[in-house]
């Protein structure tokens, strides 16, 4: 039985050290920035480059003042719910304007997807339409996990987080 645990310990180690070697290694492709990789799985255009990445730009400006109104909106529900004596109906209110940011956002994100398409090809459009929307990465960040406040967890990730299981 000793015996056992001693090579299991030692292939453990090995396979270990092995895969940190590995994902240590240089990887060119992963330096790239998304607009990048899609330019090369797409093969756009210089001009068509350009103008992806202008709409990009304009897009997250755009969303900025959006996006950090509904974070105020949301830590306005938070401190709302975590009264003393909470009241309902301003509890209601407040969900109704985050819910509209939230719209909002989804809505900007969804013109911006178009934009984007419009100017494609009609191949490029069907490589784009195929592609993981995490691979596109023309959105204006939310849902990363680099772009979460610190001990922020994704919805689900916790037995009381909603899931409904």
């Amino acid at each position: 039985m000793k015996r056992k645990i001693i090579i299991f310990t030692i292939i453990s180690a090995t396979l270990l050290s092995i895969t940190i070697a590995i994902s240590a290694q240089d990887k060119p492709y992963m330096r790239m920035n998304r607009l990048d990789n899609v330019a090369q799985v797409l093969e756009l255009t210089d001009s068509q480059k350009a103008d992806i990445e202008e709409l990009t730009k304009d897009f997250r400006l755009e969303t900025a003042r959006l996006r950090n109104e509904l974070q105020s909106e949301r830590l306005a529900l938070r401190s709302l719910q975590r009264a003393t004596n909470p009241d309902k109906k301003a509890i209601y209110a407040q969900i109704d304007k985050v819910s509209e940011l939230r719209t909002e956002i989804q809505k900007r994100r969804v013109d911006q997807h178009m934009k984007i398409r419009n100017v494609l090809t009609e191949d490029q459009k069907t490589l784009f339409d195929a592609m993981p929307r995490r691979m596109r990465g023309f959105r204006d960040g939310a849902g990363r996990m680099g772009s979460r406040p610190y001990g922020k967890r994704m919805r689900g990730s916790r037995p009381h987080d909603g899931m409904g299981w």
